[in-house]
């Protein structure tokens, strides 16, 4: 019996082990194809409109770096009726922050369309200044989330620590224009869910 327990708790960190270099290879992938097509994406950018994507000029696009990934959640199809643990689902997109002078200034959109990665968009200048701000809630093991929730147009950073999985996070809200809405600075799982459960159903 002892070891039928010892093989199990073996098996369980071989498969823990393999889901984190997984998940490190995706990271890298990530990032690999974000670095690569970076200053083409920014080339995109209009002449004359590079303050609405966070610049002040076009020299800044040569000094750019790339941040760390940001997956895209959501709330499941059938968010009502699903379990309580099921209720938050990944998906196949990511932003990463553009860097210049050490300050998120835009966001990539990158997408895996099943086979491989792509970057597919460039925006979001004040979600990316918010997400500076949020960042700061993340240590370097933890693994940072973005709920999106398409539904109400609101939209959470989720701090998931190592290994662990949504139900373990801590949510903190993204506030612009809903100071009144969101009474905490932060939310474990059960007080998220009963909040956007709360909002939908109003």
């Amino acid at each position: 019996m002892k070891k039928l327990a010892i093989l199990g708790v073996k098996y369980f960190l071989i498969i823990l082990f393999s889901f984190q270099i997984n998940a490190q290879n995706s990271e890298n992938k990530i990032i690999s194809i974000a670095e690569k097509q970076l200053l083409k994406t920014l080339s995109l950018i209009p002449e004359g409109q590079e303050s609405s994507f966070g610049f002040i000029n076009r020299n800044e696009f040569n000094q750019c770096t790339i941040g760390s990934p940001i997956q895209i959640i959501t709330l499941a199809k059938n968010f009502d009726k699903v379990d309580l643990q099921n209720k938050i689902i990944m998906q196949n997109e990511w932003r990463i922050p553009v860097i210049s002078d050490n300050h998120y200034k835009t966001l990539l959109t990158v997408y895996n369309n099943g086979s491989q990665y792509e970057v597919v968009d460039i925006g979001g200048s004040g979600l990316a200044k918010e997400l500076e701000l949020n960042s700061k809630n993340k240590n370097s093991s933890s693994k940072l989330c973005l709920l999106r929730i398409y539904q109400l147009s609101k939209d959470f950073m989720v701090v998931v620590p190592n290994g662990e999985s949504f139900d373990k996070a801590t949510y903190f809200p993204i506030i612009s224009g809903d100071k009144n809405i969101f009474l905490k600075s932060s939310y474990n799982y059960n007080e998220v869910i009963e909040l956007i459960t709360k909002l939908i159903n109003k």
